[in-house]
């Protein structure tokens, strides 16, 4: 089986295809400029605002994997409408297009139509495009993703370097880090599997950490002893992030700091049932992700 994949060249999308190829199908990776290939994959070059290399990129193949989303935008050129809502809906109309039924689909958890956040507004709109378009589909709304090149965990962890943590506001939101092995399982084996058709799966890790607690627990296996953290008020970081946020320089956007406070957990297991994949923790995972 040949399978078009979009944001293989991200960081959760290097690791799906690896899990692909893995799972012995073909990959065909859409791509801005060439890219080093490995035995059974082909690239495509183009964008998602090009239609005409989403048809070359999914003609003749038996599935779609589309993984394409931002964290942060910087408009007008980066936005979350363009990235989530609208690359998504081209890709289902490619996908009809040229025959290509099956259609796996990563959105996020906590994705809602009146969330504070656009991001997860546009996710929730792109997700419920995939569950009306007809085709026989899979979506996976995970957590944090943790792993090699992440943005999240190594954050946090340069954070450790400081001689106090800045946190905003209690630290007692919640989130629930699943490792990017795991997602990339997941997307591999659901594409055949009877179970997953028509599912919208929400994933978390094995274990749920308040903010202040992951940060203490990434210095214990770090060797340190518990940080110290210096609270900000929710209103000084907003305001400060509404100014300075459409910056890059600038570690957070009013959006995200609407996602990080309205956690991210879940209590659902489906996912690792049905496709057979045992959930691995930050602390199985880290020497391994971080090295020592």
């Amino acid at each position: 089986m040949k399978v078009a994949v979009t944001g293989g060249t991200g960081f959760v999308g290097s690791h799906v295809v690896s899990a692909l190829l893995e799972q012995g199908y073909q990959v065909r990776l859409l791509a801005r400029k060439p890219q080093s290939l490995r035995p059974g994959m082909e690239s495509v070059l183009g964008s998602m605002e090009k239609y005409d290399s989403l048809l070359e990129l999914v003609e003749g193949c038996d599935a779609v994997v589309h993984l394409v989303g931002i964290i942060r935008e910087f408009p007008p050129a980066i936005t979350y409408e363009a990235l989530h809502t609208q690359a998504t809906l081209s890709m289902l109309k490619a996908a009809r297009e040229k025959g290509v039924n099956r259609f796996i689909h990563m959105s996020a958890l906590g994705s809602a139509p009146d969330s504070r956040s656009a991001y997860h507004r546009t996710k929730f709109v792109a997700e419920k495009a995939v569950q009306e378009s007809g085709l026989d589909y899979t979506i996976f709304k995970p957590s944090v993703i943790f792993g090699p090149r992440d943005e999240f965990i190594n954050l946090l962890l340069s954070f450790l370097k400081l001689p106090a943590i800045p946190v905003i506001g209690d630290g007692k939101y919640q989130l629930q880090p699943v490792a990017v092995d795991n997602i990339a399982q997941a997307f591999a084996r659901c594409i055949e599997s009877p179970a997953a058709r028509g599912r919208t799966y929400e994933v978390g890790g094995p274990r749920r950490y308040t903010y202040d607690e992951l940060l203490d627990a990434l210095a214990a296996l770090r060797g340190k002893g518990k940080p110290l953290k210096v609270h900000q008020p929710v209103s000084l970081v907003d305001f400060s992030a509404r100014l300075f946020g459409r910056f890059p320089f600038f570690p957070i956007s009013s959006d995200q700091l609407h996602m990080l406070l309205k956690g991210s957990t879940t209590s659902e297991t489906a996912v690792f049932d049905d496709l057979n994949i045992t959930p691995c923790s930050l602390e199985e995972k880290f020497a391994l992700y971080y090295g020592q």
